[in-house]
């Protein structure tokens, strides 16, 4: 297992995301119940729930923006459920001087740290088939897909009674029954 990116054993969705392409990539808030109620089930189960979700579409050969989410590098993470995009690769980056980090926001109106790709060194990449995924969102990331469009929906999970934001090292915890060694 990595510190960046687990498989999680949940059932794939029945969505139907080509209403999300637009151009090469577009990335926008979405209904939180176009995850589903199983998925609703299987989460409040651990204590867990949807806090917000947003819809990625990348283009064939196409990238998203090297980015942290939020504007602070730390251990932040997402339930990520991958639609197509055979080949993607997702990177991680390693931390950089601060100085070369800048606040920014997306598309979406969501926040985020930019950084020039010159000042940057990537330290692990996956690919990531059709399915679930916790990822780490809390280093510099992006997606570099190829020959087939990709969707991604992104959600924000909290804790069920808290509300705390949770952080990829608690969803590994209280997902463990779910992890696809």
């Amino acid at each position: 297992m990595n510190n960046y990116c687990t498989k999680l054993k949940f059932p794939n969705l029945n969505v139907d995301l080509t209403s999300y392409r637009k151009q090469h990539r577009n990335h926008i808030r979405a209904p939180k119940d176009i995850m589903g109620s199983e998925l609703d089930d299987i989460l409040l189960s651990v204590g867990i729930k949807l806090f917000w979700v947003e819809a990625f579409y990348l283009d064939k050969n196409a990238d998203h923006t090297i980015h942290c989410d939020g504007h602070e590098l730390d251990d932040k993470a997402k339930l990520n459920y991958v639609v197509g995009g055979k080949d993607s690769l997702m990177t991680w980056y390693t931390d950089v001087e601060p100085s070369k980090i800048e606040k920014r926001t997306s598309w979406a109106n969501t926040i985020y740290l930019g950084i020039n790709t010159d000042d940057i060194t990537p330290t692990f990449s996956t690919t990531m088939e059709e399915g679930f995924y916790i990822v780490h969102v809390g280093k510099f990331h992006n997606v570099w897909n190829k020959d087939e469009e990709r969707y991604c929906l992104s959600a924000c999970l909290i804790d069920a009674k808290t509300n705390h934001r949770l952080t990829f090292t608690e969803l590994q915890i209280r997902l463990k029954d779910y992890i696809d060694d």
